[in-house]
């Protein structure tokens, strides 16, 4: 009976240990930009020259420091959605509000696409160490997917 009660305590342990990993370390592994708008605000298009948008990210935190800006794809279409960075920014501050910027990248200065809402780790992990996290613009006319990876 020892034995089992041992065996039991040990099995509780491991079991908990499996479900409950305690990571320190979270990476914004991937940022994918599902969903932009094609136009602006008052129907225009983003580029006076024919072709879409020149797409660009940028990883922003609620103090507007800059963590991570892609390169810029060139005259995005709808067919060419999903577009995926591989950012690989490590997050060393769990408490921080962070977000996504979207830019059309032009010649003489970047005009703003939309920003996401926030997310923030501490939150993310009152859900279980979420593989991703899904963002969108207060229109809900921008998605983006960014997928974490967590590590102890």
């Amino acid at each position: 009976m020892k034995y089992l009660s041992i065996f039991c305590i040990l099995v509780l342990f491991v079991s908990c240990e499996l479900l409950d990993p305690d990571y320190s370390t979270v990476k914004v592994d991937k940022i994918i930009i599902e969903q932009i708008p094609f136009q602006k605000s008052g129907g225009s298009d983003w580029d006076l020259i024919a072709g879409g948008p020149d797409i660009k990210c940028k990883l922003v935190d609620e103090n507007s420091t800059i963590y991570y800006t892609s390169n810029t794809i060139d005259d995005i279409s709808y067919s060419d959605l999903p577009i995926e960075y591989n950012s690989r920014y490590k997050i060393n501050d769990w408490n921080n509000n962070y977000h996504i910027e979207i830019f059309d990248a032009d010649l003489t200065s970047d005009e703003l696409i939309g920003i996401t809402d926030e997310f923030n780790i501490n939150i993310a992990v009152l859900s279980d160490y979420p593989d991703e996290l899904e963002l969108v613009n207060t229109t809900s006319t921008i998605l983006v997917t960014i997928k974490l990876k967590w590590e102890e």
